[in-house]
């Protein structure tokens, strides 16, 4: 592990502990919950602790993040439980460029994003995924089309 991987890794914890005061009693202890079960799968703490409390601090700064963050929490538990660490990554990556840039897909010629806020995460089958609670436009590379 490079500084650098150690200084952003400090950065990270550190910015979830200043804020950890602000989370309730019960997210508090699914957020310990979780930690155990990445333990016991033998995840690092980088990236696989990083990511997640990156993308756990990113849902709650999100503009409905009182109420978006238990059921992401949930989601991150079935994920753990049920998948694999590349899925886990992957849906924290995405859970980031979703409660920040509003980006649902992006690659280096492509983003797609989406103008609401109003979508839900959700667990089902084996997969973590995002519904929507209502129609939205989303742009790719600018135009809008209407679904």
């Amino acid at each position: 592990m490079t500084a650098s991987y150690n200084s952003d890794l400090k950065l990270v914890f550190n910015s979830f502990l200043k804020n950890s005061s602000e989370r309730t009693v019960i997210e508090q202890e699914k957020i310990i919950l979780i930690s155990n079960k990445m333990l016991d799968k033998r995840m690092r703490a980088n990236p696989h602790f990083s990511k997640v409390l990156s993308a756990l601090m990113n849902v709650n700064e999100h503009a409905k993040g009182e109420s978006m963050l238990p059921e992401w929490l949930g989601v991150v538990d079935e994920t753990v439980d049920n998948t694999t660490t590349k899925k886990l990554m992957l849906f924290c990556a995405f859970t980031d460029d979703l409660v920040k840039e509003n980006i649902l897909r992006k690659s280096k010629t492509a983003a797609w994003k989406v103008n609401t806020h109003d979508y839900r995460f959700y667990f089902e089958m084996i997969e973590p995924i995002v519904l929507f609670n209502s129609n939205f436009n989303f742009s790719p590379l600018g135009s809008f089309v209407f679904l």
